[in-house]
């Protein structure tokens, strides 16, 4: 089932929306539904856009992992292990003075080759820093019981992006993507990879240790136990995964009786606007008709 982690319903007190995935991932098990399509955990522009492809929403922190205790020591051991962390941090910090769009801020404030002349605040960097290192684990805990319950983590890995996308802002442009998909490698099952990731850019990726979705052909792909984004499958030798692209029930049943290995509709598709993503009935003809076509 697909199901944005934005639309969950959550309380408000501190982890109540990791206590939230968790409620959603025992559903999805007890009705034999096995794996979760989650669009990118990454804040998202009024367009919705993602403003980066590496750091998680800082809007999730209260409800995912607020809770989480980390000290100076684990913050200053993650900034070092990948630079992009370094750029989040100070990202944020100059946004919290010159604003969230970085086209607007001095030149000062623009790196050259991924440096900054001007000095900011270290304490605001690390503040940040935290944040995102809290938010991680957060999620880890979310991944680590889907993996007791047996569902499948797909995760969304952002190919267009925000003009105002921290990316942009570090100069790197397109030429970070192969860092969004490494990063992402490691919270999830499977990763969707999106438009303009081909078979031949993913070629040159190092290996990676989970499944992937790709979108669009893949020549040779079944060989290596990758999967399609599809509403078909052209030949039995490839693997498909289906994608519910109108909110119609009978394209729904064509998925299921075509031969994706798995489907996965949009919640959204399946159910009024009012629909209650913890009823159990809601879900079930899906559940039914799945199992009775044996996915």
């Amino acid at each position: 089932m697909a199901l944005d982690l934005r639309t969950l319903l959550a309380g408000e007190g501190v982890g109540d929306l990791r206590k939230a995935a968790f409620r959603w991932i025992d559903l999805l098990a007890d009705l034999g539904l096995g794996l979760w399509h989650v669009p990118c955990l990454a804040a998202r522009d009024d367009g919705g856009l993602p403003l980066t492809g590496l750091a998680i929403d800082p809007a999730f922190h209260h409800g995912l992992a607020a809770d989480v205790d980390i000290d100076d020591e684990h913050i200053t051991a993650w900034l070092k292990e990948e630079p992009w962390r370094v750029h989040h941090a100070v990202h944020a910090t100059l946004a919290e003075s010159e604003g969230d769009d970085w086209r607007t801020w001095p030149d000062a404030y623009r790196p050259e080759e991924g440096n900054l002349s001007v000095e900011v605040d270290s304490n605001r960097v690390r503040h940040h820093a935290g944040l995102q290192l809290q938010l991680e684990i957060g999620w880890k805990m979310v991944l680590h019981h889907a993996n007791s319950r047996q569902v499948i983590l797909v995760l969304d890995v952002p190919t267009a992006m925000s003009p105002r996308a921290v990316e942009a802002w570090t100069q790197q442009g397109e030429e970070a993507w192969p860092h969004r998909v490494m990063t992402t490698v490691r919270r999830a099952h499977v990763l969707g990879l999106g438009p303009g990731m081909n078979a031949d850019l993913v070629a040159a990726l190092p290996d990676l240790p989970v499944g992937f979705v790709l979108h669009g052909e893949d020549p040779g792909g079944a060989e290596l136990g990758r999967l399609r984004w599809s509403d078909r499958r052209d030949g039995e030798g490839e693997a498909s995964f289906g994608r519910l692209t109108e909110s119609s029930h009978a394209d729904l049943l064509a998925l299921l009786e075509g031969p994706a290995r798995w489907v996965a509709p949009s919640f959204h598709f399946l159910t009024s606007e009012s629909a209650h993503p913890f009823d159990p009935d809601v879900l079930m003809p899906y559940a039914v008709a799945a199992h009775e076509r044996g996915r």
